[in-house]
């Protein structure tokens, strides 16, 4: 048996474990991951870091689906809670992202950033196809206020689109507005490793709901969004010729808990 070090993160909610060396092969990682899952209750998802030496900064999720939130955190891990920026080669994504924390110790991260022709309507409902992951959105539609309902709701939805074996990973995300703050209830699916989570907050999620405003208002936007985890993750948007030429969620980040261990 081997032993594996992490850290427990919560970038807004959704509790991510970012593991100390990147493991290549995925039996491993999802072995790691589930390890992991059951040893920490509140845990959304596992991500695997390397030192960082030599500038090069990596995050390989378990699924190798692309994540923001654990953009962030890894960020935040690389720069010691520290102001300032580096770029990270993250799994799903096709470049290195810009991330790092600013002057008011947000920790943020560039998004990939979808292009006009990826924003599909369906069915009543806007499909936003990202670098990683695809989401559905659905307006004011909460069926119930049961998270195991939304989650069958989704799965379902998810496999009528045909969107649960076809890419690495695949969301719901119910939004509403109130009080001029849009809510966000996403459920993610990641198809790799089988997980499938009401998440406590969602970087893709956010992004693809701050898109969705800025193609409706014509411009540029940054719009807070409101997780089930009761915290805000800002998206901000930057709109050129009716296309996104730029994706950023920012917002505080936490360690939980370091120095934790798991044998495999």
């Amino acid at each position: 048996m081997k032993i594996y070090t992490y850290s427990l993160l919560s970038p807004g909610g959704n509790n991510t474990a970012l593991v100390n060396g990147i493991i290549k092969n995925p039996i491993l990682r999802k072995s790691i991951n589930d390890a992991i899952l059951k040893a920490e209750p509140t845990a959304e998802q596992v991500g695997f870091i390397n030192n960082g030496k030599n500038d090069k900064y990596k995050l390989l999720m378990a699924g190798e689906e692309f994540c923001g939130n654990s953009v962030r955190s890894a960020a935040f891990i690389f720069l010691k809670g520290k102001s300032g920026e580096i770029k990270i080669r993250a799994s799903g994504a096709l470049k290195k992202m810009s991330a790092g924390i600013d002057n008011q110790m947000n920790a943020w991260a560039q998004m990939p950033a979808p292009s006009k022709d990826t924003i599909l309507e369906k069915k009543g409902l806007t499909i936003i196809k990202m670098e990683g992951i695809t989401h559905v959105i659905v307006k004011n539609s909460k069926k119930t206020t049961s998270s195991e309902n939304l989650k069958t709701y989704a799965k379902t939805l998810l496999h009528s689109l045909n969107l649960l074996k076809t890419v690495p990973a695949s969301g719901v995300l119910f939004i509403n507005k109130k009080n001029k703050i849009i809510e966000l209830e996403p459920i993610v699916w990641v198809r790799d490793i089988k997980t499938f989570f009401y998440e406590t907050a969602c970087g893709s999620g956010t992004t693809a709901v701050g898109l969705l405003e800025a193609m409706k208002i014509g411009r540029s936007v940054s719009v807070p969004v409101r997780q089930p985890s009761g915290k805000i993750i800002n998206a901000s948007i930057t709109l050129q010729n009716g296309q996104c030429t730029w994706a950023q969620i920012s917002g505080p980040v936490c360690i939980l808990k370091s120095n934790r261990s798991v044998s495999i």
